[in-house]
Parts: structure tokens; sequence; C-alpha cells
């Protein structure tokens, strides 16, 4: 199940070679499988998925900056400053949840991506504090939500919340970078951080491991 997810994720993360390919192909899944490395079910249901998002957000664009909670969101990033919410709760009569939920605008949004060197664990305690608090497990989490409360890009924020879960997806390139790392000798829990703020290093040595035994291994040796 979870190298599907994994696979999912390798491909949404690929949209605009996902396009190319359909531009190419049409509805041909098994040929667009064939050629991201990947099973038709998957590719379909990304690309559909992809279409109904778009959708989405073409009319919720349309009306983000003439709703109220858009009106009062744009103007204070006009202004310059970090958006108030309990000032939009106010102003739109909603609570500070529903505000979030409900707010299409994505204008300045930061983009955040995982550098060892850089990482800090502020904003993400940020989020894992405020998804513990709205949305406590099992509920699933709204990640519009958590896109407007960090203003950080969504699909950001969707492998932020993978990368402290301890998910990884385990592409190619990312199985190339742990060879070679492994090679030059470094240690499995230094590997890890390498790839996540919070890899399990024993998880790190079995895919090691699982590699040596495979002709994968060979291949990107």
């Amino acid at each position: 199940m979870y190298k599907l997810k994994a696979k999912r994720a390798v491909v949404a993360r690929d949209i605009g070679g996902l396009k190319e390919l359909v531009d190419k192909h049409g509805d041909d899944w098994v040929q667009i499988g064939r050629e991201m490395g990947t099973v038709p079910n998957i590719v379909k249901g990304v690309w559909l998925s992809h279409q109904q998002s778009a959708k989405s957000a073409g009319a919720c664009h349309d009306g983000a900056a003439t709703s109220p909670d858009g009106i009062e969101v744009q103007q204070q990033l006009s202004q310059g400053h970090r958006v108030d919410w309990a000032q939009v709760s106010q102003v739109v009569g909603l609570d500070v949840l529903k505000c979030l939920e409900i707010c299409q605008v994505d204008t300045g949004k930061a983009r955040w991506t995982y550098d060892p060197d850089t990482f800090s664990w502020e904003m993400a305690d940020r989020m894992k504090a405020f998804l513990a608090d709205n949305y406590p497990a099992p509920a699933t989490p709204n990640y519009r939500t958590v896109s407007n409360y960090l203003w950080i890009d969504r699909d950001d924020c969707i492998h932020m919340s993978d990368l402290l879960k301890g998910n990884i997806a385990w592409t190619d390139e990312v199985k190339a970078r742990l060879i070679d790392m492994r090679r030059k000798g470094m240690l499995y829990k230094d590997i890890g951080k390498q790839l996540s703020p919070n890899l399990p290093t024993p998880k790190v040595a079995n895919v090691y491991h699982r590699l040596q035994r495979s002709v994968a291994f060979r291949e990107l040796n």
C-alpha cells in the first residue's frame, strides 16, 4: 500500500511531465504508466484528480478576491502585513478555523523544501501543534487550512507532513543518493538526516540492504 502511495506521490510531483505524456498519448494510460515507471491506474488517477483540482481552483479563484474573507485577506497582504485571522474572523463573522478552511487566496505564499543544512523545527512544530489542536487523529487534515495558517504552499505542507511522519518517496534519484552517501562511508543515521528530518535509521538501513540484493542496485551503480 505504501509503495503505491509513494509512486502516486512521485507522479503527482511531476504533473508537467504527466501533462506532456497525456498530450502525446491521450488516454493511453498503459503507455503513459510505462513511460513514468508505474501502473496505469496511478497515472490515470493522478491526472483525473489534477483536472478536478484545477477546475475547483479555477472556480474558487474567480471568487477568491471578491468574497468577504478574500477581500480582507488581500487587503492585509497589500499593506505588507501577515494575515491576522482573528481580524478576518471578525469581518466575516465566522470562527477562525472556518475562515482558514474557506479562504482560497494564495498570494505570496512561501515555498518549503527540506534542506538539512537550514532546516528548523520551528515551522514543523507549528504545523504539528496546529494539526494536533484542530485535526487530532484519526481526523483527516485539511491541508488548505494548514497552508493558510502557515502561509506556505499547500503541496509543500503535505510534503512536510509526510517527512515529519518519516515517510519518503524512494525514487531512483533518492536511492542513488543513498547509495552514493553510503559508498562515501556515511552512517545510516546521517544519511537519514540528509533525506528527511525524521527518517528512522532502521528504515534507511533496510532500504539500502534491499537495494544491495536487487537488480536496481547494479543499475544505479
